[in-house]
């Protein structure tokens, strides 16, 4: 591969939290019309790097240049006049505004000083999303949109403005095959015109796919950066794990008969639907045995959020469900769990955290009558499960 101008280059960048250092002098480059990977497991510093990149950590060490030129990036609004737009892994949308308004937050046209030409803005918004090819309903509050919905609105707004660096942080993690690969023909078509594209990804198949070069973090530095030609997926997986002893086998050189166990298909089902369905939405039959995985595929809105809600008693349901043989009708979340039956929502920050208090507390949040006595909490007995747990 040629060698081409660094769009942005980053050099000896350190970031620390309450004294704990998390970047440790790192360098990374992107080059104009570069789609550049950066890959790491959780915690390796990909996302802190690229907040600094974004201006949200004003507080970091190093230099950063644009364009061969230095900058200080001392918040995010300076880092959007520079031209840097970030995706973020967590929404950055308002929730009682509909999509037309949040693509054009912060820019919305305007009919003298007071006014906002809504109609102008809705138009604009329509056009932004036929050239995305992003079926978005641009009328709807963003709160009652589907997550995969929400994803693409937040691809759109920061795709609509027009930025020569573009950062990805986890763009396909809540999207459809169909929307993935439209996803990556707008990465592709950015980068012929001339944008640095950053790619944080951990389906490493897509990332060798899609992009130019791969950095590989760990532990806050970069252990590897070369062309994504240059990657097998188990060397990539193996630079990312960082032990040199594991055997990392590549995931196609195993038949799909060595990969999927034998199934008992006499054995009673651990669950079973017949005509079973959320209310207002077609019901559906499955059938899942013990020892099995069984997947739910389907395009954004074809009802598979909604389904794996009714089980799990989240929505008002019809029809027939069974657990281990046994019929059950659940008229909440909190009994499905006491049946075994557990959902781990997609909606994490809204709907599967309480982002307010500690790991611990919300490990044992579904499971707290486990750890109480006429309704006080044995908090040692919930520590040493919490503990087990990790």
């Amino acid at each position: 591969m040629e060698a081409r101008q660094a769009k942005v280059s980053m050099r000896g960048v350190r970031k620390s939290f309450l004294g704990n250092e998390v970047l440790h002098g790192v360098d990374f480059d992107v080059a104009a019309g570069q789609i550049h990977g950066l890959v790491g497991h959780n915690g390796a510093g990909k996302s802190t790097l690229m907040k600094v990149l974004a201006g949200l950590y004003p507080d970091y060490a190093g230099e950063v240049l644009l364009g061969g030129q230095p900058v200080q990036l001392t918040s995010p609004g300076e880092a959007l006049q520079l031209g840097i737009a970030v995706i973020y892994q967590e929404f950055a949308l308002i929730p009682h505004l509909d999509v037309a308004a949040n693509l054009a937050l912060g820019r919305e046209t305007r009919r003298g000083q007071l006014w906002i030409a809504n109609a102008k803005m809705r138009s604009d918004a329509k056009e932004l999303l036929e050239r995305l090819d992003f079926n978005i309903p641009l009328d709807v509050e963003v709160a009652k949109l589907s997550v995969a919905h929400q994803q693409l609105t937040e691809i759109a707004k920061a795709l609509s403005r027009q930025a020569s660096v573009l950062v990805m942080d986890e763009p396909t993690a809540r999207l459809a095959p169909a929307e993935r690969q439209a996803l990556f023909a707008v990465a592709r078509r950015l980068a012929d015109q001339g944008t640095a594209v950053v790619y944080i990804s951990h389906f490493l198949e897509e990332v060798l796919d899609i992009c130019d070069v791969v950095t590989v973090m760990r532990d806050g530095e970069v252990v590897a950066s070369r062309s994504a030609a240059d990657f097998t997926l188990a060397e990539l997986s193996q630079e990312i794990v960082g032990d040199k002893f594991a055997q990392i086998q590549d995931p196609q050189s195993v038949s799909l008969a060595e990969q999927v166990p034998e199934i008992d298909e006499l054995a009673t089902p651990a669950l079973e639907l017949a005509a079973f369905g959320a209310k207002g939405r077609p019901p559906s039959n499955l059938v899942l045995h013990p020892g099995e995985i069984l997947g739910l595929a389907g395009l954004v809105g074809s009802g598979r959020t909604s389904l794996v809600e009714a089980i799990c008693g989240a929505r008002r349901s019809k029809g027939t469900l069974k657990l281990a043989g046994r019929q059950v009708n659940f008229r909440s979340a909190a009994a499905a769990v006491a049946a075994g039956l557990v959902l781990v929502p997609e909606d994490r920050k809204h709907r599967g955290l309480v982002l307010m208090r500690p790991v611990g507390e919300n490990i044992a949040l579904s499971a707290l009558r486990q750890f109480s006595a006429t309704g006080f909490l044995k908090a040692k007995n919930c520590n040493s499960a919490v503990a087990k747990a990790i």
